[in-house]
């Protein structure tokens, strides 16, 4: 965001708090994979829905954002929606990864 100049809305406050909140939850669902499987796949559950809820972020913030007429703004604000939203998605391949531990495990 630094190198494009641009700050943070709406959109990116809210995509950086589901990756933090999915974060969370597979750090926990690792952790408690050894203790509580079931656990662990209850936490993968929770992080697969971050993920999701980044996608859903994601779409409606580029159907928001191309509304306006700043062209640029909009070029450089889709490229940081567009990385926090890859990130969601390898949160999601993470967690099917917990989940396929924990089914190998049970």
């Amino acid at each position: 965001m630094d190198v494009l100049a641009v700050t943070p809305d709406k959109y990116t406050y809210e995509l950086a708090a589901a990756l933090r909140d999915g974060c969370q939850t597979l750090a926990a669902g690792f952790a408690r994979l050894s203790a509580s499987p079931d656990e662990a796949a209850r936490e993968a559950d929770a992080t697969r829905r971050h993920g999701r809820r980044m996608e859903k972020l994601y779409r409606r913030g580029l159907a928001e954002l191309f509304l306006g007429e700043d062209y640029m703004n909009m070029l450089k604000r889709r490229e940081i929606y567009r990385h926090l939203e890859c990130a969601g998605g390898r949160l999601e391949h993470c967690a099917n990864t917990l989940h396929d531990i924990v089914v190998k495990i049970g």
